[in-house]
């Protein structure tokens, strides 16, 4: 059975509908609308969960339009707390598979492989959809779509006018080099300088900013990639930019405890 998939994309894409395989071997009367059941990640006691309130509102609204289908949510067990990609699997692997359901767009292509999901182009034209066709080709694996992106998590840089005012510092202008960052980072925390998050995506960003992200264009590989020069320069500044900070945090602390 194929489902469709509502999965997280990196860093253009945060989640994604899947459609489970399920949904081709359905059959249904002529009399009585389509039954879609909506996989809930949280149970149906967290209700009053904001992501929650709009999936009910949506799934409220749909109804109401669309006489022919009928959109049914299900919801976790009881006590449910986290949702883990393994208990995604197998509920995509199991007797009652849901039509849709979040997932991890880091797993698509191995659910697809496994056969698990229904190819979207069989049903629709991508041109037919209300996204943009380069978002749908992010989804798009060997031709197929096995996933709809249903949210965007785009990287902005935001500053506080006050703070820069304070430390008599001009506002960022368009063109910062990461130079410039670090010593301005440094003039206004004086006692750790940068805060840039030390993870993946920031690594991922900063490469990109230097020519070449973490990954291929398509997304199938990180060779050449990973470890390419500009993955290396941005790695080596952030290793030094956190040194330095943790350096100057140290002397700080020193200076605090003599005086």
């Amino acid at each position: 059975m194929k489902r469709l998939i509502l999965a997280p994309t990196a860093a253009l894409l945060a989640s994604v509908m899947i459609m489970t395989a399920c949904t081709e071997t359905k059959k249904r009367s002529r009399t009585e609308p389509a039954e879609v059941h909506f996989q809930s990640l949280f149970p149906e006691t967290a209700n009053d969960d904001p992501y929650v309130k709009v999936l009910l509102n949506a799934v409220a609204h749909f109804n109401e339009l669309n006489s022919d289908i009928k959109v049914v949510v299900d919801y976790m067990p009881a006590g449910t707390t986290m949702v883990t990609e393994q208990d995604i699997f197998k509920l995509l692997r199991s007797d009652k598979a849901p039509d849709i359901i979040g997932f991890p767009v880091s797993q698509v292509q191995v659910a697809g492989q496994e056969n698990l999901l229904f190819d979207l182009r069989r049903v629709s034209d991508k041109k037919a959809l209300d996204i943009p066709e380069r978002v749908l080709d992010l989804a798009s694996i060997d031709g197929k779509l096995l996933a709809l992106p249903y949210a965007a998590y785009p990287s902005i840089v935001m500053y506080n006018k006050e703070t820069f005012d304070a430390a008599n510092l001009t506002y960022p202008q368009g063109e910062w080099t990461w130079e410039q960052f670090q010593d301005i980072a440094e003039k206004i925390n004086k006692d750790g300088g940068s805060l840039l998050p030390y993870d993946i995506e920031a690594l991922d960003l900063l490469a990109g900013s230097a020519g070449q992200g973490l990954l291929s264009p398509d997304g199938e590989t990180a060779v050449g990639y990973l470890d390419s020069p500009e993955a290396i320069k941005a790695l080596r500044w952030m290793n030094e930019t956190y040194r330095k900070g943790s350096d100057d945090a140290s002397k700080s602390r020193k200076t605090e405890w003599t005086s």
